[in-house]
């Protein structure tokens, strides 16, 4: 990355401070990402107070992991049509070699 381009960025997530350096293009997302983590955290440990910290750091990373792998794990109606025309013309072009 080009000096330029960077830009620090400092989050705090139960009580900690972290000051981060990304793109400056990727710098709203990482705030509204800790925002996301922030939220989740607050959550996990309103429904279980008895959860340290640290534990509920590890759940909401897992439940944050595992809501990416649910999105990329799905189909759009898009991609199934297009991958639906991309075997027909994979037939079609193996029929024509044949």
């Amino acid at each position: 990355m080009d000096k330029d381009e960077i830009k620090t960025v400092t989050v705090s997530l139960l009580g900690e401070s972290f000051t981060l350096r990304c793109h400056k293009s990727q710098a709203d997302s990482l705030q509204r990402a800790v925002g996301k983590i922030q939220e989740i955290t607050a959550k996990i440990l309103r429904d279980n107070p008895s959860l340290t910290p640290q534990q509920a750091s590890i759940l909401a990373a897992i439940e944050s992991q595992s809501q990416l792998q649910r999105y990329l794990d799905t189909s759009t109606p898009f991609q199934e049509q297009a991958m639906q025309l991309i075997h027909r013309i994979k037939r079609n072009l193996n029929n024509i070699d044949s």
